[in-house]
């Protein structure tokens, strides 16, 4: 009895043992069941990709950017397979979305591009890159930034907005009658202001012009 009782304890422990290393396989590598899939090309579609963590399905998509816990306008993310693992995905930043970062000229030797109109920004040293909810979420160490004071909004974000063109004007008059001898004034005041809006450039003129007559 107390053999078999032993023999039960190790089978327990080796049972516990191979669970345990079982379950840190699994979080090292996931895979993946095609046989549940309701599909006749189950053997074409590749699973792979999803066991990387962090993995998006190449395509545009527009998102949410963050970058060291400052926003960043909306903007369109395209995401392409990584070259160097077929595996993995990366984000294409433009020319023009690499500049919003407000990245240190020393930063940016380090981004080299993989087209004239995709940036791998994961090439930056230290920089930590994560994909959740709609929200491109970079995290740079401070020393690649221009700017540290996180209440500043770099000139890089300012929007230049809509040209256009401006006019604002009041008028008011004023008419008074002094009793004792009957005379009578009359007074008309105009102030405005015109200008217009070319991208960067503000331009205005203020006016201003009163009338007085009897």
């Amino acid at each position: 009895m107390i053999t078999l009782k032993t023999d039960k304890k190790r089978l327990a422990l080796f049972i516990a043992l191979v669970c345990a290393s079982s379950c840190v396989e699994a979080d090292e590598a996931i895979e993946f069941n095609t046989d549940v899939l309701d599909a006749s090309d189950r053997y074409n579609v590749d699973l792979q990709r999803f066991s990387e963590g962090n993995f998006v399905t190449p395509g545009e998509y527009l998102l949410d950017v963050r970058i060291n816990s400052q926003e960043i306008p909306q903007q369109s993310i395209r995401y392409i397979v990584d070259p160097a693992n077929p595996h993995k995905s990366m984000a294409c930043l433009t020319p023009q979305q690499l500049e919003l970062l407000a990245l240190k000229e020393e930063a940016l030797t380090y981004i080299h591009p993989i087209s004239a109109a995709c940036y791998d920004i994961s090439r930056l040293p230290g920089v930590v890159l994560n994909n959740s909810a709609g929200v491109l979420d970079i995290t740079v160490p401070q020393a690649w930034m221009k700017y540290t004071d996180p209440d500043w909004t770099p000139p890089e974000r300012w929007d230049n907005g809509v040209a256009g063109l401006i006019f604002d004007y009041s008028v008011s008059g004023q008419a008074t009658h002094y009793e004792q001898g009957g005379d009578r004034y009359r007074s008309l005041s105009g102030y405005g202001q015109t200008g217009f809006n070319l991208g960067a450039w503000r331009f205005s003129w203020p006016v201003s012009s009163q009338l007085r007559f009897g």
